[in-house]
């Protein structure tokens, strides 16, 4: 079962962003970003113009600058969006939306205790946003505060008892906590609200599988492959391989063998599915 240093790397898409974040923070943690000389943000740098026009532009210029740091992982990107998100909030300072997309940009950059503290701020603004709240509990999560981490989860569903986000990750931690009966009941919670949703059906199959329920397990995962890899080619790739898993431990070897290579498409380097690929190949071929 992965650990609380795990949590990011699959539990961030619930935040609203794509990316996944791989390791968290540490003591050492670098100082927060600065700006470069991107936008300039006096109050006469506007003058004349509209301010919402001018935020909107912003954020939008921040946000391709996070879509180049994507592709290309350079600082100068997250650089840029940071100095964008801080010029707008200093145009609208009490705009807590800024200072969500502000965290969304320093998480991006693997500076997660500063995300942190704009995702603070954001909730000081409003505290009734459940995007919020989970990206909150995310990172604190990531930092293995799970104490923490789950109250603001709590705090999520308290908000909206219909949005999915909450029920979701408090499943995924309780999944990764290994308390699997309690994550089903969560996870079937944020299935009812957000159905066809790879990352919580993959998660769901993960606590089934460790509840004995293996064709449950199998179902999940198969929603999840059916969809293809365009919904979700991280929960796609390791469903195949989390699906293969159980067909080989049902001894369906050949439906196993399909499930590896298709997952060995996307992960060629994997030396334990490539191992049993071979010694699939030798069974089938006898």
């Amino acid at each position: 079962m992965r650990t609380g240093k795990a949590v990011l790397a699959v539990m961030v898409a619930l935040s609203g962003v794509a990316s996944f974040a791989s390791t968290p923070a540490s003591a050492g943690e670098i100082a927060p970003l600065v700006r470069t000389g991107g936008p300039q943000c006096g109050d006469s740098d506007f003058a004349g113009e509209n301010v919402g026009a001018a935020v909107d532009a912003l954020v939008d210029n921040a946000r391709k600058e996070l879509s180049l740091a994507r592709s290309g992982v350079e600082d100068e990107h997250f650089q840029n969006a940071v100095s964008n998100l801080e010029c707008a909030i200093r145009l609208d300072p009490d705009n807590s939306s800024l200072r969500f997309e502000l965290g969304q940009a320093y998480r991006q950059a693997e500076q997660f205790t500063t995300a942190l503290v704009q995702y603070d701020r954001a909730i000081e603004i409003d505290d009734q946003v459940v995007d919020y709240w989970v990206a909150r509990g995310l990172m604190l999560a990531g930092l293995e505060r799970r104490d923490e981490a789950m109250s603001s989860f709590d705090r999520a569903v308290e908000i909206d008892p219909s949005d999915a986000s909450g029920y979701a990750a408090r499943g995924m931690q309780l999944t990764i906590d290994g308390a699997f009966g309690d994550a089903l009941i969560e996870l079937n919670k944020a299935n009812y609200f957000r159905p066809n949703t790879p990352l919580i059906l993959y998660f769901r199959a993960t606590s089934r599988f460790a509840t004995f329920d293996f064709e449950g397990a199998i179902s999940d995962y198969t929603e999840v492959i059916e969809m293809g890899p365009a919904a979700d080619v991280q929960y796609y790739k390791s469903s195949l391989s989390g699906r293969g898993n159980i067909l080989w431990g049902l001894d369906r070897h050949e439906l196993a063998l399909k499930d590896y290579r298709r997952y060995l498409e996307f992960v060629p380097d994997d030396k334990r599915v490539k191992a049993r690929v071979e010694e699939l190949e030798r069974k089938l071929g006898d």
